[in-house]
């Protein structure tokens, strides 16, 4: 069996959407994500990023948590809401176990703590289409078996290495249709 191997590089097409209030990150961030070659639509806040959003929009959000007006936890739930698929990506100077188990339980493929070492945040955007299991449609524009319904199928392309998690139980186990 070979594992899933994440490429070093997401192929062109994706974009960054990134809402920060604090204009110094917002600028520091686009540029960081800009000079390791991702396209960046950058927001001043959660209203300005949900009135020109494009769900159809291959790409992954960075989303502060704590914000003026709208939380970056109610962006979330907005685009879950509307059922969007977007991976989210969140950033927090303020954060704590109890609001990051939160984003995470939504949904989110990571959490990261400002302030972050910028590898931690190039590496959590490229993996994010991974993690949220839609690259094949944030990328490619079709449809993908999430990572979870690969898991449950048991599939052998599933990056588990045979191991599924039993979402009623919540128990790691191996998965049948791997074991042989």
């Amino acid at each position: 069996m070979t594992p899933a191997v994440i490429p070093a590089v997401i192929p062109t097409g994706g974009t960054v959407f990134l809402v920060d209030d604090d204009p110094g990150v917002l600028k520091a961030l686009t540029r960081l994500l800009r000079v390791s070659g991702h396209e960046v639509r950058a927001f001043a806040s959660p209203q300005a990023f949900l009135s020109e959003h494009d769900p159809a929009a291959p790409g992954c959000l960075v989303l502060d948590v704590a914000m003026p007006l709208r939380s970056g936890l109610e962006v979330q739930q907005d685009l879950a809401a509307s059922g969007v698929e977007r991976a989210v990506v969140f950033i927090s100077g303020q954060g704590d176990v109890p609001t990051s188990v939160r984003a995470m339980k939504a949904g989110a493929v990571d959490f990261l703590t400002k302030p972050f070492d910028d590898s931690q945040l190039l590496a959590a955007v490229q993996a994010a289409p991974y993690l949220r299991g839609n690259f094949a449609s944030s990328i490619f524009g079709r449809k993908s078996r999430s990572f979870s319904t690969r898991v449950e199928e048991g599939t052998r392309d599933s990056p588990t290495c045979g191991l599924g998690i039993n979402s009623r139980s919540n128990t790691t186990q191996l998965t049948p249709a791997l074991a042989r």
